[in-house]
């Protein structure tokens, strides 16, 4: 009989605003979480013995990481498969210190299960602690822009992706690239679905 698998939780939360209508999120750099300089949403392990309930370890990591307080947090997703996320496993001293990262299916360490909160707040009243930053939203998702504008933007990713689309020798998987590229994007004659967000 092999010992049990440890799992550890990890909360992470994306803290959104509309400023000049644009949506904004909040972000904060992956060095200050002991990782790449790449942007990140605050997140952090649950510490199972501190932490009285899963929202109150979350604005913990909130208010470490950004300085603000949010106020009302949604909880909206969690994310559990196997060889998702590998942890850096325990990390003394600062809480900000620990944090996942993306590893390959052979990557050892515990099971981690990352639990998504959503929080709205003003951008204009939520002052932020150094190494927190609100960028644009569509920085990260541009063919979510519909605004208006000289070219059709909610076409350039169809565009874009169409090499990758006819790159497989293989009919099956150009088949499957091709029906991929049309659930994310509403291309082709089906058009876009909003019920299919999830498939996303």
């Amino acid at each position: 009989m092999t010992a049990a698998a440890r799992v550890e939780i990890v909360l992470s939360a994306a803290i959104l605003a509309v400023t000049d209508e644009a949506p904004r999120v909040l972000t904060v750099g992956r060095s200050e979480v002991g990782r790449s300089e790449l942007p990140a949403l605050p997140f952090g392990a649950l510490d199972p013995r501190g932490d009285r309930t899963l929202e109150l370890g979350l604005r913990g990591w909130v208010l470490e990481q950004t300085g603000l307080d949010v106020g009302y947090a949604e909880q909206l997703y969690t994310f559990g498969d196997r060889d998702r996320l590998d942890s850096p496993g325990s990390s003394p001293g600062s809480r900000s210190e620990g944090g996942p990262h993306v590893a390959g299916p052979h990557a050892a360490g515990p099971r981690v299960i990352s639990v998504a909160y959503l929080a709205l707040v003003r951008e204009a009243e939520s002052e932020v602690a150094q190494g927190a930053t609100w960028r644009d939203a569509y920085e990260f998702l541009p063919w979510e822009d519909r605004r208006p504008r000289g070219h059709d933007s909610a076409q350039w990713p169809v565009a874009r992706f169409g090499s990758w689309t006819s790159s497989s020798r293989d009919r099956a998987e150009r088949t499957r690239r091709a029906e991929r590229l049309e659930i994310t994007f509403g291309s082709g004659a089906s058009g876009w679905d909003p019920e299919r967000v999830l498939e996303r």
